[in-house]
């Protein structure tokens, strides 16, 4: 079982090793206090929202200005590539992570994980809309 099992394994680490050596160079995180300070000052940058459908239909709020990643057209998506996007989950930095992985093998370069998610967001009191 080992011996057929390991040719897969050694093909699919071949496949996500460039993935994962760019993420390694692309994908950081960004804290709420940070991301509130660039917003403040004006930055441009996307927020994207990537919480399960479950997760997101649980709650009314969003963070201020964020887009739902399963929403975004086509425009919105060719945006993207050339602004820095800051992903967030609720409290779960590696669906966010995990979305930031694919982002980057489909060309956005320029994406971080926002550390603790909506929770820490709303921790902070920071602004929030509603659904």
């Amino acid at each position: 079982m080992l011996k057929k099992a390991f040719p897969v394994l050694v093909v699919l680490i071949v496949m996500f090793l460039p993935v994962l050596a760019r993420a390694d160079h692309q994908v950081g995180y960004i804290s709420v206090q940070d991301l509130k300070s660039q917003l403040d000052r004006g930055a441009n940058i996307a927020i994207i929202d990537v919480r399960s459908r479950t997760d997101y239909l649980a709650s009314d709020e969003l963070i201020t200005g964020a887009m739902r990643l399963a929403k975004l057209d086509a425009e919105t998506r060719e945006m993207l590539t050339t602004t820095d996007v800051v992903l967030y989950s609720d409290t779960n930095d590696a669906r966010s992570m995990k979305a930031a992985l694919i982002l980057i093998h489909k060309g956005f370069y320029r994406v971080k994980v926002l550390k603790g998610g909506l929770s820490a967001w709303k921790f902070y009191g920071f602004p929030l809309d509603t659904k």
